[in-house]
């Protein structure tokens, strides 16, 4: 019996070293008291928060189903209490969590990460976090800079501390040489005036009011904080002094944001380019100026449906290099037969098809529109509809929708026209063979071009009408199609090659006629497989100038057809 006792009092005490290494914090941000009805433990010194309550009072979006997934600003949180992980913004992260009373406990970590909170002080029983507002001064280079901000436009960024308000929209100082400036504005945008216009208008206002005594000297496009900037570099000659500009506009979704800098040419060029190369790193539009729907990392109610799990990086605002890897699998056992991807980059898209097997899928995915930020959306294909998207790029069936994305390019160079599309699918390992086949004994992308043209013509049968709308890889298992179908064979058989290829149509008064052009020794060249037959025949004005032909006159074609345009394929 005493054994017993003994047995029992042991038992206690280990129970109770157990528990004394558990204890409960309060928990302060910006010294006020969050208040959680479920405390925030200590155990053995790591810290842990209760998930569900500490998000949602913090503001954040809950959606509880197989994973934990939290959503607040631009961090997206999914939590697997099972397998001991969290992601944020699509980047994988292992850990333990604690379960007390039915109550899931995550790591303190995950809540500073996705509030971008950091640690003031921690005592015996409280935490003090730290709300990260933007920073107020800040030292570049060992000149200490402040921030100044344009609330009205959702624009801020940092000036050196020493620079004065000249005007409401214009800061900077007098050095001996002459006025050093930073000038902030605003143009916005819609259907008639893009980017474009304005930086061609602010280009001719100042040819105007200079007229011979301003040059444009040099143009550029970079990124700042996934932001592009098209660069313009002028000079200009203001009461015989030589002044030297540089003005970055920054298009956003319905407005461009400028910041124009003057400086006098006679000071130290590569100190003050480095001082505004500072200010330009620093320049943030906040998230209000920005579509949010097309900005952020984002699972949606398929992808924790189907169990999506994601093999590959995926997260907001990644750089890439003109294309970025995807590979997964659905963990369900409900057949999924292919993906749909779009990608966007302002008014250009494009979307193409991922075939799954075995619910897995590994494929790149292309980002063709040159630098900066592209818009990715991935969904699953219904099977009543194999398009999920239309010509577009815009998704019709947003149930089906999986995730949602940006990435930024890095390269200038844009793969638009030879990357494979939807129904173009120059990376179809049977139509590369065939391209390859077909161009085996020449050299240069013109003889290549041709010999593709030659097969085009003499071994694919036109068809009038298809019952069955044809891609570029139904053409080639079946040798037929109608002109726009075998237009798209044709056009991913030259892409195969990495000889870039666009279709175009346009329209006269009897018909609408598509044609190819492909980017041959320096310049677009006109290809037509096909001719318009409808103006050949035209037995009052046959237009013989329209029949077949490789490497046809362009002027022709901008004669005789009216609103030509660049079909998305």
């Amino acid at each position: 019996m005493k054994k017993l006792c003994l047995i029992i009092i042991i038992g206690l005490l280990i129970g109770m070293t157990a528990y004394s290494e558990e204890s409960q914090m309060n928990l302060y941000i910006n010294q006020i008291p969050i208040d959680l009805e479920s405390p925030v433990l200590n155990v053995n010194g790591q810290f842990f928060i209760p998930l569900e309550e500490a998000f949602s009072t913090l503001g954040a979006q809950v959606i509880k189903d197989k994973t934990i997934s939290t959503y607040y600003l631009n961090t997206f949180v999914k939590i697997d209490v099972q397998n001991n992980y969290y992601a944020i913004n699509g980047k994988k992260y292992n850990h333990e969590f604690e379960v007390r009373n039915d109550v899931i406990y995550a790591p303190l970590k995950l809540l500073k990460t996705a509030f971008d909170l950091t640690t003031q002080e921690i005592s015996d029983q409280e935490i003090y976090l730290k709300a990260n507002d933007i920073i107020q001064y800040k030292n570049y280079n060992s000149i200490p800079y402040r921030s100044v901000a344009f609330e009205d436009d959702g624009a801020r960024f940092s000036i050196p501390l020493d620079w004065n308000k000249l005007d409401d929209t214009t800061y900077g100082y007098d050095s001996n040489y002459g006025r050093i400036s930073a000038n902030f504005s605003t143009r916005q945008l819609n259907e008639n005036i893009d980017i474009n216009v304005i930086m061609d208008t602010f280009i001719e206002h100042l040819t105007m009011t200079y007229q011979d005594r301003f040059a444009v000297i040099d143009t550029d496009q970079k990124i700042y904080n996934y932001l592009t900037s098209n660069v313009l570099y002028l000079e200009s000659n203001v009461n015989d002094i030589d002044i030297k500009e540089l003005v970055h506009f920054i298009p956003s979704e319905d407005k461009v944001y400028i910041m124009h800098f003057k400086y006098p040419e006679y000071i130290s060029e590569s100190f003050i380019l480095q001082v505004f190369e500072n200010v330009m790193n620093t320049f943030y539009i906040d998230e209000s100026s920005f579509d949010s729907n097309s900005e952020h990392y984002m699972e949606f109610k398929a992808a924790r449906d189907y169990q999506l799990t994601l093999s590959s990086v995926a997260y907001s605002n990644m750089t890439v290099d003109n294309q970025v890897e995807l590979e997964g699998y659905f963990n369900t056992e409900e057949v999924i037969e292919s993906l749909t991807i779009s990608v966007s980059k302002g008014d250009e898209k494009l979307s193409f098809y991922v075939p799954v097997e075995n619910n897995s899928f590994k494929t790149p995915i292309y980002i063709p529109f040159g630098l900066g930020k592209h818009n990715i959306k991935i969904a699953i294909t219904p099977e009543e509809q194999k398009v999920a998207f239309d010509g577009s790029g815009q998704i019709l069936n947003e149930e089906e929708l999986l995730l949602r994305y940006s990435v930024v390019n890095l390269n200038k160079k844009s793969t638009k026209y030879v990357i494979p599309t939807r129904l173009v699918q120059s990376n179809d390992r049977y139509i590369r063979s065939m391209s390859n086949l077909l161009t085996r004994k020449y050299h240069t992308d013109y003889s290549k071009a041709k010999a593709i043209y030659d097969f085009i013509q003499t071994d694919i049968e036109v068809l009038t009408i298809n019952e069955v709308n044809f891609s570029a890889r139904d053409v080639y298992e079946q040798f037929k199609g109608t002109e726009e179908e075998i237009l798209y064979y044709f056009t991913a058989l030259l892409r195969a090659q990495n000889i870039p290829t666009r279709i175009l149509e346009g329209q006269t008064l009897y018909n609408s006629h598509q044609w190819i052009e492909c980017h041959l020794n320096g310049s677009w060249i006109t290809i037509d497989p096909f001719g318009d037959k409808t103006l050949v025949d035209n037995e009052l004005n046959p237009t013989l100038e329209l029949l077949p032909g490789f490497n046809k006159s362009s002027g022709l074609y901008k004669n005789k057809y009216s609103n030509i345009t660049i079909l998305e394929h």
